[in-house]
């Protein structure tokens, strides 16, 4: 996308430069994990965290329902519907009735 913004412009005659974004990340430096707290505390303290691995873009765009460009980056809730999916990919047992889960993707 952004190669066609930059061929765009120089086909209009503009001047154009290319330069890393400060926000560019590189998808090998992304650690996603599942993190969860307690169901009903006051403030949410995270108590437990695993690290989720072999689990493709795609996948979690399927399971999320997001565009096919979105980087899955940033923070998830995992709900009940999702238990399926997360379940197979983690050691933790899934217990919606003692834990609020999410899905943590970060640098």
């Amino acid at each position: 996308m952004i190669y066609q913004a930059i061929k765009f412009a120089e086909s209009k005659n503009l001047s154009v430069e290319e330069c890393t974004s400060p926000y560019y990340f590189e998808e090998s430096d992304v650690t996603r994990s599942v993190e969860w707290s307690e169901v009903g505390a006051d403030v949410p303290v995270i108590i437990g965290e695993e690290e989720v691995h072999h689990v493709s873009l795609e996948e979690y765009r399927e399971v999320f329902g997001l565009s096919e460009e979105h980087p899955v980056f940033g923070y998830f809730r995992i709900m009940q519907d999702h238990q399926d999916f997360f379940q197979s990919k983690l050691e933790h047992k899934l217990d919606f009735t003692k834990y609020r889960y999410g899905l943590c993707a970060r640098c």
